[in-house]
């Protein structure tokens, strides 16, 4: 090989190197800017759930999130990633409860309408008065999950 060819292979080396060096050196400085700042998030993200928040809400965090994870990964912020999953992952389960504590107080209220319910057995059945007023608002949660959503995630959002 010729001093030309190990010139250009140590040249190769050495700029690999140097870029490993000036990952990681900008790793430890996105540590060290974003670490605060990223704790200081966490605390406040946990003391919002604490006292869970409708599904609209919940479901509008979770949309901004992944627009956020986009972006993030978009530019490069491979640290960042990972923490915007974590928040994702804790937002679905949440979710997911509320809206399944929608559809079971529509399935006791359908019960009452029937009489199966302890309003059915006092002779206190549901007035249409109510029936329209949770058919409205079943309208407006649905018209506005269906805005929110996205068609790849359809069928996680309306399984069940």
């Amino acid at each position: 090989m010729s001093d030309s060819g190990r010139t250009t292979a140590s040249r190769r080396g050495t700029q690999d190197l140097s870029s490993q060096l000036n990952l990681k050196e900008a790793e430890r400085i996105f540590h060290e800017i974003y670490d605060p700042a990223l704790d200081y998030i966490s605390t406040f993200f946990t003391s919002f759930l604490t006292s869970t928040p409708s599904a609209l809400p919940l479901l509008t965090m979770i949309r901004l999130n992944e627009r956020i994870l986009n972006i993030a990964q978009e530019r490069g912020t491979i640290p960042l990633e990972g923490y915007l999953q974590g928040q994702k992952m804790v937002l679905w389960p949440l979710y997911r409860k509320e809206m399944d504590n929608h559809i079971d107080s529509l399935k006791k209220l359908a019960d009452e309408a029937e009489g199966k319910g302890l309003a059915g057995f006092m002779g206190r059945g549901v007035r249409d008065q109510a029936v329209r007023g949770v058919a409205s608002r079943y309208a407006s949660i649905f018209t506005s999950v269906v805005v929110l959503s996205e068609e790849a995630e359809e069928a996680m959002i309306f399984s069940s």
